[in-house]
This record gives C-alpha cells, sequence and structure tokens, in this order.
C-alpha cells in the first residue's frame, strides 16, 4: 500500500507544482500588460492634469507668442459676427502675417501670458472639481480697447489697409465688401482712414468676452468641453482600478511563491524587470511614433476655420513637446521598476547566502531497529 500511494503523491505533487508555474507565467504576463498600460496612461493623464506641464508646454514652444494672430482674428471675427455694421467684412481673407502685425500693436505685453495662464488654472480646477458646470471665464478687453482708441490705433487697422485699391470715378468708399473698405479715396490720407476705422472700431469692442458666450464657444463646442471632462474623470478611474488590479495580480503571483522566503524575492523580481523592460520599449515606440507622427501632422493639417493660422506648424512642435514630457515619466517608471527589481534579487541573494549557515545542524534521527538494539543492551 505504501509503494502504491507514494508514485500517487509524487504525481500529483508534479502536477502541482507544473501548475503552479503555468499560473504563475500567467499572472506575470497579465501583470506586465496591465501596469504598463495602467502607467501609459498615468503619464499622460498626469500631464493633463498638472499646471506646470502647460508652463512647460507654453514656454517650449513659444505657444502664445506663436498664437497672438490666431487670438486678435478669433476675438475680432467672433466678436463682430453679429454687428451688423462689422459682419459684411471677410476678416479672415487675410493672411497670418497680417494678424500677427496687428497683434504686435493690439496686445499689451504680459496680456495673453497672463490670460493663458488663468485660462489654464481655471480649466484644470473645473476639470478636478464636482461641478460640472462650465467655468465662469472672461477676457478683460478693455486694454485692447484702450489701443484702438488711442494714438497707435491707426497702427492697428493700417495693415488690413494694404491692397486696397484706389476708388474709381464716382466710387463711394464704404465698409465691407470683402475688406474692411471696399476701395480708398484719392484725396485722403491712409493713415487718417486707419484712424477714423480704428476709433470706430473701438466703440464697438465689448469691454468682455466670456467663455460661455457663443462669441468664443458655440453650444456644439461646449458641449464638447464637457464631454472631455466626462472622459477625463473616466480616465482617472479606470487608471486607479488598472493600478489596484496590477497589485492584486502581483499579489497572488508572490502567493504561488510563497514555499520559501528567498525563492519569493528571488521570483519576484522577474515581472518587475519584464515591467520595467516593457515601459522601456513603449517609450522607444512612442519616440519613433513621435518624430514620424509629428511631420506627418504638419504636413496633413488643414486650414482651421478656414484661416490660414499657420497651426501646422505649431502643432507638430506641441505634440513633440507633450510626448517629450510624457516619455520622461515612462523612462522614470522604467528604470524605478528595474531598480525595484535589483533590490529583490539582491535581498533574495543576501538571504540565500546567510539561510544555510545560520540555521544550527538538526540532530540524527535514529530508526526504529536501533532504537530496539539500544534498549537490549540497557
Amino acid at each position: 500500500m505504501t509503494e502504491t500511494t507514494l508514485p500517487k503523491r509524487s504525481f500529483l505533487n508534479i502536477v502541482a507544482e507544473i501548475t503552479r508555474i503555468l499560473l504563475s507565467i500567467l499572472l506575470a504576463i497579465l501583470f506586465v500588460i496591465v501596469l504598463s498600460a495602467t502607467l501609459v496612461g498615468r503619464a499622460s493623464y498626469d500631464f493633463l492634469r498638472q499646471p506646470d506641464s502647460y508652463t512647460t508646454l507654453a514656454n517650449q514652444t513659444q505657444l502664445t507668442t506663436r498664437l497672438r494672430g490666431v487670438v486678435v482674428s478669433t476675438l475680432i471675427s467672433a466678436t463682430f459676427k453679429d454687428n451688423p455694421l462689422f459682419n459684411v467684412i471677410d476678416w479672415q481673407k487675410y493672411p497670418p502675417q497680417t494678424w500677427d502685425n496687428i497683434a504686435a500693436v493690439l496686445l499689451p505685453a504680459g496680456w495673453l501670458d497672463a490670460n493663458y495662464n488663468r485660462l489654464v488654472q481655471t480649466l484644470l480646477a473645473w476639470m478636478n472639481g464636482d461641478n460640472s458646470a462650465l467655468p465662469s471665464f472672461s477676457l478683460d478687453l478693455t486694454p485692447l480697447k484702450k489701443t484702438l482708441s488711442g494714438s497707435n490705433g491707426a497702427l492697428v487697422i493700417l495693415p488690413l489697409l494694404q491692397d486696397i485699391p484706389i476708388c474709381a470715378q464716382g466710387e463711394v468708399s464704404q465698409f465691407g465688401l470683402g475688406g474692411v473698405i471696399n476701395c480708398l479715396p484719392t484725396d485722403q490720407d491712409l493713415s487718417l482712414i486707419a484712424g477714423q476705422v480704428s476709433a470706430l472700431v473701438a466703440m464697438q469692442f465689448p469691454d468682455q468676452v466670456s467663455l460661455q458666450s457663443d462669441a468664443l464657444l458655440s453650444p456644439a463646442m461646449q458641449q464638447s468641453l464637457e464631454n472631455v471632462r466626462t472622459a477625463y474623470k473616466t480616465t482617472g478611474l479606470a487608471l486607479t482600478l488598472g493600478l489596484r488590479l496590477a497589485l492584486l495580480l502581483l499579489a497572488i503571483y508572490a502567493l504561488l511563491q510563497s514555499a520559501s522566503l528567498p525563492r519569493l524575492l528571488r521570483n519576484l523580481g522577474w515581472p518587475l524587470y519584464a515591467a520595467g523592460l516593457a515601459l522601456l520599449l513603449l517609450l522607444g515606440f512612442l519616440y519613433l511614433g513621435t518624430q514620424w507622427g509629428a511631420g506627418l501632422l504638419g504636413a496633413s493639417l488643414q486650414p482651421i476655420s478656414g484661416l490660414q493660422t499657420g497651426l501646422s506648424d505649431l502643432l507638430p512642435d506641441i505634440l513633440r513637446v507633450m510626448s517629450g514630457i510624457i516619455q520622461t515619466r515612462l523612462l522614470a517608471y522604467g528604470l524605478g521598476l528595474l531598480a525595484a527589481g535589483v533590490v529583490v534579487q539582491i535581498l533574495a541573494f543576501a538571504l540565500g547566502k546567510l539561510g544555510p549557515s545560520s540555521r544550527p545542524a538538526a540532530a540524527p534521527v535514529e530508526s526504529g531497529r536501533s532504537q530496539g538494539i539500544r534498549k537490549q543492551f540497557r
């Protein structure tokens, strides 16, 4: 009976060990996949939720400087789209360089930077807060009105009067008909006309414009922002669950290695190594994809809202900076996991060295026959 039982137990032990190994491999693979996906998502999510990311983005891409013409053209065309005096003007016909020249005179120093930072703070507070309603945000346009009504007002309008033909015999100069005015009177100075137009624009210009107004954001765009916030909240929850799932998988994996502490530590290092290497591999793919994708993006971008805004050069630079910040985080995560794996392996090696020598030698166990012989001679 003993001879029959021992092979069965040996066979069951082999099956159990094979099962443990296969489960360990499966758990390690799942751990690497879940943790890698979670940390890639976390790196991107942290970029979106931290104000410093937007400061770095603005500084490295010169965002506000390169967007100032876009901001001015958007403000003017959106503000006057319902104004019967100016809505006949095709503001979108003017090239980016014209709007850059206008913005250089119209926008006070630091005005765009201050409003950019304020907008970022407002939107981030809303994205991370509990109130789903679009936050209150308005742009103070009084500094712009002051420029338009002042001595520099003519300099703001002059770029819009370039290439306008001289009025023909009997033709009357008037607003609209494609440009700010249809033709230039022969008996008036161009600077004088520009000053008159700037004064009229200043009178019609509002003191402030709100983010909730249709002038800046249409109802469809406001709804899109709310959808982005919902996706942002859902992503944060999913990343938290992903991290907990990865830790649970690692805990179950460790439980299967818990026959001895040295074996636990020795085997625990491998999934950490694998996750770290997977992140570094993803980092390499992200770097190569960014270099290729940024160039492709710049070549394929179409004019936005009909404006030749020069965003085909700006957006690839934004993509590169964003990707660079995310790559830095992934590098830190990957190296951290590799370092954790090394520490665990060192502990396993140290325990393996100290374990056998630190335990006292076990006393020899006498067999039953030896004990019987000894009793006969007592």
